[in-house]
Order: C-alpha cells, then sequence, then structure tokens
C-alpha cells in the first residue's frame, strides 16, 4: 500500500494504473469472502460475510440465510456448469458509478486496467451477481 500525496486516501498500485482507492480494494475483499463462505457451505458463515458493511450487499434478511446459500452456490455452480474455467483469477467489479476495475483474490492484487489475458469470465461470483441472488 501506498499513500499518494495527490489522494487523502492510501491507494494500492501496480507499475502501470492510476491508484485505486483503498476503500475500493476493501470491497474487493469482502466479495471474495462471501465467494469463500460460499464454497464452504455453511449459511452461517454466508450470511455474516453478507452482512459485512464492507460489502455493500443490500437488503439481507437473516431468516433468508439458508436460501442465499443455496442461492448463490447454484449460481456458482452454474459458472462451473457452464464452462468457465479457473481462467486469469481476476474479477470485474463497477463502483457506485459503473466503472470496472478488477481485483484478482488469488494475489490480493486489484487495480483500474483490465488485467492481461482477463477474458470477462471467473468462477467467483461479482457484487453485482451477489446482489442479484439475495434480491
Amino acid at each position: 500500500m501506498f499513500r499518494h500525496p495527490l489522494f487523502a486516501t492510501s491507494c494500492y498500485f501496480n507499475s502501470t494504473s492510476c491508484p485505486l482507492p483503498v476503500s475500493l480494494h476493501t470491497v474487493s475483499e469482502a466479495i471474495s469472502a462471501i465467494n469463500s463462505a460460499v464454497s464452504g457451505g455453511a449459511a452461517s458463515q454466508t450470511l455474516a460475510s453478507l452482512q459485512s458493511s464492507l460489502a455493500g450487499i443490500r437488503s439481507i434478511t437473516e431468516a433468508c440465510a439458508d436460501t442465499y446459500l443455496e442461492k448463490l452456490s447454484a449460481s456458482k455452480q452454474a459458472k462451473v456448469e457452464g464452462g468457465v474455467e479457473e481462467g486469469s483469477g481476476w474479477c470485474e467489479h463497477r463502483t457506485r458509478d459503473g466503472v470496472s476495475y478488477y481485483h484478482n483474490p488469488r494475489s490480493g492484487e486489484s487495480q483500474w486496467e483490465r488485467p492481461e489475458g482477463f477474458d470477462g469470465q471467473s468462477r467467483e461470483l461479482s457484487k453485482d451477481e451477489i446482489q442479484v441472488c439475495i434480491n
């Protein structure tokens, strides 16, 4: 992490990108935690990760924990059955303004530029895909 002199917040950098605010990197990590919880198969852990204010997922109801796990698991499974490969490991996310940024949960790296080798597919659920399952 690097504190950029022109920005008020700490930022993550890679050698070719503009700074990615720590807040967006934190959202990406929270989304990765939801994906991990879903893969673990425990409704209570999935619910806890969905309720994290860092993830920004809306309209979470405790009574629906089992349903959330079921829907999220089915969505991840559909990606596998649909032929989505493990690929580069990068996931595309969007800011509130609709600007794309990319996160690699394996390396923990986040950046603005589309990563080399990124084909737009990931077995990880994006924030938007998670929110659709919750609604």
